[in-house]
């Protein structure tokens, strides 16, 4: 009885894991572009009159971790994770003070330039689309600095920015924002494991005959 008590504990685990998500390891979840050249001194402002920022598609939910990218500069800047209704969709205010703000953080501008990362969240990202925005004169920040454009871009970015006299964010058609690197890092959350509740089942049968067989042993 005792190890029947065991082995149903045991698959009880098995059912449990079939039925709860679980998270891969960390990754790099999205990059507007790869690394290229630190020790820069200059590039596309990001201040508390110019906010920067990048659309992006998940096809997957997966937990943000850290948002980053290439920056130079001095003091503090933040960084907010927002989610849009399609990719030509902006955030739905100026001051990021909406609901579809989904989380910010404050990062520090290195100098010269380097990749530069901080906690967020973490905060679970369902499939659908969202926008990376950095910048400062919000969340406490009060830095100023710049995102150097000597990366590498990955795909066709989306970028927008705003910057101060404009009663909107707008979209890059100029391409100021060219070959500028942002990136979230997270967990992508896997599918349920049906294999495992399956064998749970498989082995709960086998149980069910060594009981049955036990029973017609004399005792």
């Amino acid at each position: 009885m005792k190890g029947l008590k065991v082995l149903l504990a045991l698959v009880g685990i098995g059912i449990a894991a079939a039925t709860v998500p679980h998270a891969a390891g960390a990754a790099t979840i999205y990059e507007s572009a790869t690394l290229g050249l630190t020790n820069q001194l200059s590039g596309v402002s990001v201040a508390d009159n110019q906010f920067v920022g990048v659309r992006f598609q998940l096809g997957a939910p997966v937990v943000a971790s850290q948002i980053g990218g290439h920056f130079v500069g001095a003091s503090q800047f933040f960084g907010a994770i927002v989610k849009l209704d399609s990719m030509s969709d902006f955030p739905d205010t100026l001051n990021l003070s909406s609901p579809d703000v989904l989380a910010h953080t404050l990062l520090h501008f290195p100098a010269p330039s380097a990749d530069v990362d901080a906690s967020i969240g973490p905060v679970t990202l369902t499939p659908g689309v969202y926008a990376l925005v950095f910048g400062s004169g919000l969340f406490g920040a009060t830095g100023g600095g710049a995102a150097p454009r000597d990366n590498t871009p990955v795909g066709s970015p989306s970028y927008f920015y705003w910057t101060a006299g404009n009663p909107t964010y707008l979209d890059d058609f100029n391409n100021n924002l060219t070959n500028t690197r942002f990136f979230l890092n997270g967990l992508a959350v896997d599918a349920p494991l049906p294999a495992v509740a399956w064998g749970g089942a498989a082995l709960l049968g086998g149980l069910g005959i060594t009981r049955n067989r036990r029973r017609r042993q004399p005792e």
